[in-house]
């Protein structure tokens, strides 16, 4: 690449989850080249999620608002020698090519495998995941590293603000503590409210342990519906900050969730993970990565049907139904027990 020290610039605009999974290509960039400068761009929201990372020289973003000629003149100004595009949408595209670096890679995203997965439901597909799609990238520059989970820290006075938070919310010191997420950005990808209410009244016997519930902006309603229908070991953990929430999940174990960019924050913070799948599937290369995940699906004849989950359905959710409280329980019981 020329110089000793090669500046690169790794491009993951967007979202939580997609960010989380580039962590293992920081690793290996840093492992393979020592010296070198890795800067990670971002949209806006997203900067906290990678603040302070040991792999992450220089954290830049894309403000709300800003356009593409202005990112990419800043960018330009920097003279990378490798830019790492893992969006490889039309703006990450046209950063790209204004930035001008020595050498551009680019992850392919395989769409029409993905397409052709959804299309006919193929279940039984070999299953590539994202991370291996990330990796695969770098292999120009002579780096062959293996899939691992991605890794996230928090600071110690993050974990105090967290147990802070447990006590005054008549928390600390219940065992287990599970999070729940009842959420995820398309309603379609969400498991029933009242299974989830289910799930920790059983999880949780009358003074033994405790629930968190966790939720995004818009879904509010949700996650004081669900931390209600459980009752006062049930806290709902609302208006939190992207440190909040990862100090506050760190607490957890296990962390019951949807497929969302939190399933792959718990994750990444060494959180044993059950994830419901429903129109989306692990064939699609999304599914936790943690040595002690569990994924539950039902794989019924007409999932995956969608890409990202935002399709309608005609079935009313049977791939989300047929997902049983007792399977939910079943897998919170087998982390649990690993763990204690």
């Amino acid at each position: 690449m020329g110089r000793e020290a090669p500046r690169i610039l790794v491009i993951r605009l967007s979202s939580m989850g997609d960010i989380i999974l580039t962590l293992p290509v920081l690793k290996a960039l840093k492992t393979h080249f020592p010296q070198a400068r890795v800067d990670v761009l971002v949209k806006a929201r997203y900067r906290d999620l990678l603040q302070g990372h040991p792999q992450v020289d220089d954290l830049l973003v894309l403000e709300e608002g800003e356009g593409v000629l202005s990112l990419g003149g800043r960018l330009r100004r920097r003279s990378y020698d490798v830019a790492v595009d893992l969006h490889a949408n039309l703006r990450s595209r046209l950063l790209c090519l204004l930035l001008s670096a020595g050498k551009t890679l680019r992850v392919s995203k395989r769409p029409l495998h993905r397409r052709l997965i959804v299309l006919f439901h193929r279940r039984s597909a070999p299953r590539i995941h994202t991370v291996d799609l990330y990796l695969d990238t770098l292999k120009p520059l002579g780096i062959e590293a293996r899939r691992e989970p991605p890794r996230l820290s928090v600071r110690s006075d993050e974990q105090q603000a967290a147990r802070q938070f447990l006590a005054d919310h008549g928390l600390a010191g219940r065992q287990p503590l599970v999070g729940l997420h009842p959420g995820a950005r398309w309603p379609g990808k969400r498991w029933p409210a009242e299974r989830f209410i289910e799930t920790g009244r059983r999880l949780i016997g009358e003074g033994r342990g405790g629930i968190l519930v966790f939720g995004g902006p818009g879904e509010e309603d949700l996650t004081e519906e669900v931390a209600r229908g459980i009752g006062a070991d049930a806290v709902a953990a609302l208006g939190l900050s992207l440190r909040q929430l990862m100090a506050l999940i760190e607490c957890c174990g296990p962390f019951i969730t949807n497929d969302s960019g939190p399933m792959h924050l718990a994750t990444a913070l060494g959180v044993p993970v059950v994830a419901i799948f429903g129109p989306t599937h692990p064939v699609l290369g999304f599914w936790p990565l943690g040595e002690c995940d569990i994924v539950l699906t039902a794989g019924v004849e007409c999932s995956p049907c969608s890409l990202h989950g935002g399709r309608r359905c005609s079935r009313d959710r049977l791939c989300l139904r047929k997902v049983t409280v007792d399977q939910a329980v079943q897998a919170a019981d087998t982390i649990l027990e690993e763990r204690s």
